[in-house]
């Protein structure tokens, strides 16, 4: 009987620590999400300027019959970035995917922005793992529209 009692006793006590732990984490969560609103907003009023990739070689382009599709590879050969549109039958959108070296692991989705020479859009993305290979997918569909007539060495930034 007493060990009942000092059982409950002890849950009761886990209780309220955690319940004051909860407290502690929700305020500082809260603190994080000012900190972070506020580095956002700072980042918005200066927004840095990465330095574009450079190409490795030519853009390559299949035309098959499941759909047209170019890739090209950017930035330093030990770590490329691959650049990839593909175009699909009775869709008005196109496909647009970045493969990079491994990083993060899963399945992530959210918001994508594309700007290219003065043009944007927003749109839904999901980033995951191939299978076997050790790079990182991440994919998002547009309009076709944002990349016509474009000059040359126009630059893109995609910003997920």
């Amino acid at each position: 009987m007493q060990q009942a009692g000092r059982q409950a006793e002890r849950r009761g006590g886990r209780e309220r620590g955690r319940a004051a732990r909860r407290g502690v984490t929700a305020t500082r969560a809260l603190a994080g999400a000012a900190l972070l609103g506020s580095a956002l907003a700072l980042a918005a009023a200066a927004p840095p300027d990465p330095a574009p990739l450079a190409p490795q070689g030519k853009w390559v382009v299949n035309y098959g019959e499941r759909g047209c599709a170019m890739a090209r590879a950017f930035g330093p050969a030990s770590a490329p970035v691959i650049v990839a549109w593909r175009s699909l039958p009775f869709s008005d959108r196109v496909e647009l995917s970045v493969q990079r070296r491994l990083g993060q692991r899963g399945l992530r989705r959210g918001v994508l922005r594309i700007a290219v020479e003065g043009r944007g859009d927003e749109t839904s993305y999901e980033a995951f793992n191939g299978t076997g290979d050790k790079r990182r997918t991440l994919r998002g569909w547009t309009s076709p529209a944002l990349f016509a007539d474009l000059p040359e060495r126009a630059v893109l930034t995609l910003t997920p």
